[in-house]
């Protein structure tokens, strides 16, 4: 029965150096492929820090550009702004002449007005001097 003990004692210890082994053989693996994660996750930080200082840049960028035409149409409005005031000033002079002319057009109808009246009497006048004339001249020849 010894021997028999001694027997199931070595099975049993050969048992635990396989399965020692087995497990040791696992450690390894879990480590080598720890080691390969940990190898993969420092390049994928590295690809990330990069993607990151990438996507930076290209905000800094579209920034810049933002900014760049806000200025752009900043400049083209105020621009137009001036160019308004310049045509409001122009038609204003435009509006001022335009007044004046108006106000000598009426001046000179008036003008106008005051020699056709003039001329009117003046034909009247003439009219009857004309007629007192004829009086006179038929008076004459009567008297003759």
């Amino acid at each position: 029965m010894k021997e028999e003990g001694e027997r199931i004692e070595k099975e049993k210890e050969k048992k635990r150096v396989q399965n020692n082994k087995k497990l040791q053989e696992k450690i390894d693996i879990l480590k080598k492929t720890l080691s390969d994660a940990e190898a993969k996750a420092k390049v994928i930080e590295v690809h990330l820090h990069g993607k990151r200082q990438i996507i930076e840049t290209l905000k800094k960028k579209i920034e810049y550009i933002q900014e760049h035409e806000i200025n752009q149409v900043k400049k083209i409005i105020e621009n137009r702004q001036l160019e308004v005031e310049r045509l409001q000033k122009k038609i204003e002079i435009s509006e001022k002449s335009i007044a004046h002319e108006q106000s000598e057009i009426e001046y000179k109808q008036h003008e106008v007005e005051m020699a056709k009246k003039e001329f009117e009497e003046k034909n009247a006048e003439k009219k009857r001097n004309t007629e007192e004339l004829k009086k006179l001249e038929e008076e004459l020849r009567r008297q003759s």
